[in-house]
């Protein structure tokens, strides 16, 4: 359309809104070519530019565009020699060890917007040589969604979040668990109590009882299990311990029997706080350790969020076993989870334990596998050595016995508060004190909130702020 002048560009607009009646593009481009024959033909498409480029920009007149052209980088007579002189050099190290396929990253990012547009490019080089020059701009808004993935060995780079972790989700709804049960537990209603028979206050009290009960069991006895059988077996059986307990809590029908598997729930999770950390602490590497350990605490929180939304909804029955839902997640993962190396080197099971590296250790050299299977193994018969007692060391080292107190108060004020007795009777104690919000759930949810955001606020910044250590 650069044979179009200005003036034939007005009397094209001029030709499309003729009088009362509005022509079409075509009709315009046949009236145009009859009148103007000494130029070219013009097409609809050439109309329905004009008018486009009128409406936007306010005028007609000719942009100043250059022709799209492709940009591709430049090439030398030898850069296809060099190519593949790289090609075979990667190809040597890769044989002899020197570099490992699952250290290398590929990465690739996307833009998607709700026009349908994809894959934009992200950096364009004009020149030569690099610039060394960035220009931020706003690359983030509600209609669009930048996507990043990044592939390395044979797996894909994601969030961090140990597996082991979704039976602490467990741990957290079995803790609140009291708290939309109890009104439902006084209903006479067959439908959403399942004894029959409104409990009385000690059997409320009681059946409050069993879990901090049955959680000090629990952590008395999980002591040694770990060290004789091995982590990944104690996590099957407290798996299997909790998702039994659960179906039990689903059929009770009685109040002694929703005692007994209460209470024996309450004990197969008491090992969790003891065997979660120090699993996800032994196959932890010194980068990643901190961020596991903070979604242990994340696990807690969410299995209460969890706990107070679907009990709010639900019978005591459904409730139930819902609740056993994280943990036969986590016995369906533990399928793959490999043994702790750790264990394995105590066991002497030399062989085990760096087969279980190598699957932890996917992006590592086998060299740097067989070494820190070495450190661990001198780690591991440091520890077999013979010690004094844990009593004759507070008293003759001073940094344990100073470490020790301020565990101690630290716990000793924690439990002493009584925030395991708030979490089970919030949503009585609420409810007594708004009578005419009970039963409502979008109510409980508020409740939990308030309870749950200050936790949220404080973790995340102390996580961030003082160090992983």
């Amino acid at each position: 359309m650069k044979y179009l002048t200005e003036t034939h560009r007005i009397e094209i607009l001029m030709m499309i809104d003729y009088g009362e009646n509005c022509r079409s593009q075509v009709e315009v481009a046949n009236l145009f070519n009859q009148r103007n024959p000494q130029l070219p033909n013009i097409s609809q498409g050439s109309v329905s530019k004009i008018y486009t480029q009128f409406r936007e920009l306010g005028h007609v007149k000719p942009l100043k565009r250059k022709p799209n052209f492709i940009e591709d980088e430049a090439q030398t007579e030898d850069d296809p020699d060099r190519r593949m002189e790289f090609c075979e050099r990667l190809i040597e190290k890769i044989y002899s060890n020197e570099i490992a396929l699952g250290t290398i990253l590929f990465s690739d990012e996307s833009t998607f917007t709700l026009n349908g547009e994809v894959n934009r490019q992200n950096c364009r080089y004009w020149s030569a040589e690099n610039p060394h020059l960035m220009r931020e701009t706003h690359t983030q808004y509600p209609q669009k969604l930048n996507v990043w993935s990044g592939i390395i060995g044979d797996h894909s780079i994601g969030p961090i979040f140990v597996d082991v972790n979704v039976l602490l989700v467990c741990f957290g709804s079995m803790l609140v668990w009291t708290s939309p049960v109890l009104p439902k537990l006084q209903s006479n209603d067959t439908l959403v109590n399942p004894i029959g028979r409104p409990l009385t206050v000690w059997e409320l009290s009681i059946l409050t009882a069993t879990y901090p009960l049955g959680l000090v069991t629990g952590t008395i006895l999980i002591g040694k299990v770990p060290d004789l059988i091995g982590r990944k077996r104690t996590l099957i059986c407290i798996s299997t311990g909790v998702l039994i307990s659960t179906i039990g809590l689903y059929l009770a029908k009685n109040i002694t029997t929703l005692l007994i598997f209460k209470y024996i729930i309450s004990v197969s999770l008491g090992g969790g706080p003891v065997l979660i950390p120090t699993y996800t602490s032994e196959i932890a590497e010194d980068h990643n350790r901190g961020r596991l350990g903070f979604f242990m605490t994340f696990g807690i929180i969410f299995g209460e969020l969890y706990g107070n939304i679907i009990g709010a909804v639900t019978s005591v029955s459904i409730f139930s076993l819902l609740c056993g839902i994280p943990a036969l997640v986590c016995l369906m993962c533990c399928t793959y989870l490999p043994e702790s190396p750790e264990y394995l080197l105590m066991k002497g099971r030399k062989d085990e334990a760096i087969l279980a590296l190598k699957k932890l250790r996917k992006h590592k050299l086998i060299t740097d596998i067989e070494n820190e299977c070495l450190d661990t193994q001198n780690m591991v018969k440091s520890d077999c050595l013979p010690k004094t007692s844990f009593f004759k060391r507070i008293k003759e080292d001073m940094g344990v016995r100073k470490g020790f107190y301020i565990a101690a108060t630290v716990l000793i004020i924690q439990n002493s508060a009584g925030p395991n007795i708030v979490a089970a009777f919030l949503n009585p104690i609420l409810s007594e004190a708004v009578p005419e919000l009970l039963g409502v759930p979008r109510t409980r949810f508020i409740k939990l909130k308030r309870e749950l955001t200050p936790v949220c606020l404080l973790e995340v910044p102390s996580w961030s702020q003082d160090g992983w250590n």
